[in-house]
């Protein structure tokens, strides 16, 4: 069967969800292992970052030092692997080369995860993951004086500061490791400028990532071969235009080897515009399609079902897409592999997908969603 999944690894699953035991070498080998055994993932992308990184950055604050405890089993865990010596990134990319998949890194662009909790006093796990940075300057958050989601709370990327923030981080992943490419997750969480101000942020967003590109040019040359861009985006064009993420420009300035149509989170898309995008691109960036088990009836009900992730693949196929991406569906490993392994076989192919149950959730228009 023709490799044809991109699999976003979000790796606090697996500091959460193995033991510690299993923060060794052989522990982050096998977790490669037990996605390549089925045959289909093309590439594995590891998320290197939430509001802090999670491994020992020389220019971010780390994960596992959050402080009382509030990072919990994963920074406990990110704190064992530190201490064997162990750097869970070289690692996972080293094993992904010898298996024949595509080793990627995976940054979130403007992770929120319980910015509204933390400034409401509310307290959930993740209250506690913001940076110093974040508490430090209150003026740098795009909406603060609203109260819907966290994502007010969320970084302005129309301030240079902040942006030169993220590219610092930038510079470390392509400058630390040997990596098949670099995914710029703009879903997590797609707010990025203040309410209003979208338009004129797209040049911000435009040379942001034509200084990702020569960065990644110059880790090209330490490597001697291509190290790709990708981005995950929302499914429209016009979705994109609104969150000020001009595509397209950022394709004609190179940025662009290969783009992932993607909710906000594992959500299924049922008409994914996959030819709108290659006549936007070109045909040089590959287009893939995020799968998921999640089917939005209306806003307050979330229906999941394996099948429903089988007939979003099936609906991707039908679109034209290059190949299929999933997302969160890492935490169905180990508990329910050999479930997973199921879907990441039927997944893979258009034939895979008809020789399988499916449905095909017809609901919300979760196309156009953020």
């Amino acid at each position: 069967m023709t490799p044809s999944i991109y699999f976003n690894e979000d790796n606090e699953h697996f500091y959460i969800r193995h033991s510690d035991a299993e923060m060794t070498v052989a522990g982050c080998r096998a977790l490669v292992d037990a996605y390549a055994r089925t045959g289909t993932v093309r590439g594995l992308l590891f998320c290197v970052n939430m509001q802090r990184a999670l491994y020992d950055s020389d220019v971010w604050e780390r994960f596992r030092d959050i402080p009382g405890g509030g990072g919990g089993e994963c920074a406990r865990r990110l704190g064992l692997l530190a201490g064997r010596g162990v750097d869970q990134f070289a690692e996972w990319l080293a094993r992904c080369r010898e298996t024949g998949i595509e080793g990627w890194l995976s940054m979130r662009m403007n992770d929120s995860h319980g910015l509204k909790e933390s400034v409401r006093g509310i307290p959930v796990r993740f209250a506690s993951w913001h940076s110093r940075e974040w508490e430090e300057h209150p003026e740098w958050r795009r909406a603060p004086w609203r109260d819907e989601r966290s994502w007010e709370g969320s970084f302005d990327w129309g301030r240079p500061e902040v942006r030169r923030r993220a590219l610092s981080l930038v510079r470390e992943i392509l400058g630390r490791w040997d990596l098949a490419g670099l995914e710029l997750d703009w879903m997590r969480w797609g707010m990025f400028f203040r309410p209003g101000e979208e338009t004129e942020g797209r040049t911000a967003l435009a040379e942001f990532v034509r200084d990702v590109r020569r960065l990644a040019d110059e880790a090209a040359e330490r490597l001697g071969r291509p190290v790709r861009l990708a981005h995950r985006v929302p499914p429209s064009p016009e979705a994109c235009l609104g969150l000020g993420f001009d595509v397209a420009a950022w394709a004609r300035a190179g940025g662009v080897d290969m783009l992932t149509l993607s909710g906000f989170g594992n959500e299924a898309l049922t008409a994914p515009p996959v030819a709108l995008w290659r006549d936007l691109l070109g045909r040089g960036c590959r287009v893939n399609v995020a799968v998921g088990p999640v089917a939005l009836p209306h806003a307050a009900t979330r229906v999941f079902s394996w099948e429903i992730m089988r007939g979003a693949a099936a609906a991707a196929w039908a679109a034209g897409a290059d190949g299929v991406y999933f997302f969160n569906a890492c935490y169905r490993e180990p508990g329910q592999m050999e479930v997973l392994e199921r879907t990441l076989r039927a997944a893979a192919s258009p034939a895979g997908v008809a020789a399988d149950t499916r449905r095909i959730a017809l609901c919300a228009d979760t196309n156009a969603a953020a």
